[in-house]
């Protein structure tokens, strides 16, 4: 599945949690959970390549989402030239919910850097030569046939 560019306002400003979803104790408007629940937010967020995203304080502060936090901001540093997000769902099967999120950044044609996001609570094997609508393929260092994505982000 692929999102179109519009999906999201390019100058809009985005956060994952904030003061109405943090000080009150019952869910708000569907939102709620601590700095863990809003971790794959924070990393689709903060992956993208446009945008404002506004970081609630304790979540930058706290051992559970900082870590997180800091490496989405680096990357999001790195991938300052890019130009676009490329956003693709990967499903093991048809009727399941997605398993894998992938971003690739870019500028025009060039592919600067990817991101891939872990919707499960088990690691995702993804094959090595993942192919995206701009027939970019993936081919991890080592040139094995799969990646494994664990669900803390780390491959």
């Amino acid at each position: 599945v692929q999102f179109p560019s519009s999906a999201l306002s390019s100058d809009s400003v985005r956060f994952a949690r904030n003061h109405d979803t943090v000080m009150n104790p019952n869910l708000y408007y569907g939102l709620g959970g601590g700095c863990d629940a809003a971790a794959l937010q924070w990393a689709w967020l903060l992956s993208l390549h446009d945008g404002s995203v506004l970081v609630f304080p304790e979540d930058f502060q706290q051992q559970v989402s900082s870590s997180l936090i800091c490496r989405a901001l680096r990357f999001r540093q790195q991938m300052e030239l890019a130009t676009a997000t490329e956003v693709v769902l990967r499903y093991e099967k048809a009727t399941a919910p997605p398993v894998l999120l992938l971003l690739a950044l870019r500028d025009g044609e060039k592919l600067l850097g990817m991101a891939l996001l872990n919707l499960c609570r088990e690691a995702v094997k993804v094959p090595s030569a993942l192919p995206l609508p701009s027939l970019t393929r993936l081919v991890p260092l080592g040139g094995t046939d799969e990646v494994e994505v664990q669900p803390d982000g780390r491959f």
